[in-house]
């Protein structure tokens, strides 16, 4: 759970700073630039909430301490 509220609030912080580069240094018009940054918010959102899962799923399998 807290890996995909995080994931989310990264993804949309990767979408923000991506959109205000690009539209600043590449690309001119607003479809471009949103494009782009709405595919880095994708990637950021999936990479981050896979790790969370992984995180989660590897402390489960951790055996108890004695």
């Amino acid at each position: 759970m807290i890996g995909a509220v995080a994931g989310g609030l990264a993804a949309a912080m990767a979408y923000l700073i991506t959109y205000q580069e690009y539209s600043k240094h590449y690309y001119p018009q607003r479809a471009p630039a949103a494009r782009a940054a709405g595919q880095m918010a994708v990637v950021t959102l999936v990479f981050l909430v896979a790790l969370g899962a992984w995180i989660g799923w590897t402390l489960q399998r951790m055996p108890a301490a004695p």
